[in-house]
């Protein structure tokens, strides 16, 4: 039998290999918060999957975004419009903008 430790991490590395799998996860695991940090650092795709909660967490939706700038779409409206996140996202993938009108025309 698996430690909660062991557990964890087998569930982490499951969700890294396939991020996919967060979409029929339980709502518990996807609005685990150091669950979902995981997952987003290896595959930044996977925030169309977290729990609609963690799309406004910063720190998070960051760490998505170093990895793929397009998962911008899957942040909350209020992280869309900052200018910190969009920047990242755009660093990561120019075509990011797509989904930020607010800062479309703006040359910084």
């Amino acid at each position: 039998m698996l430690s909660d430790g062991e557990a964890r991490a087998d569930l982490v590395d499951r969700f890294r290999r396939n991020p996919g799998l967060i979409a029929v996860a339980e709502p518990t695991l996807r609005s685990d918060r150091a669950l979902m940090l995981e997952v987003v650092k290896v595959s930044g795709h996977a925030l169309r999957f977290v729990d609609d909660g963690l799309c406004d967490d910063k720190v998070l939706v960051l760490e998505a975004l170093k990895r793929d700038g397009t998962a911008l779409i899957y942040a909350s409206p209020r992280l869309r419009g900052d200018r910190e996140v969009v920047q990242t996202a755009l660093r990561s993938r120019g075509s990011a903008l797509k989904s930020c009108r607010l800062f479309r025309n703006d040359r910084e």
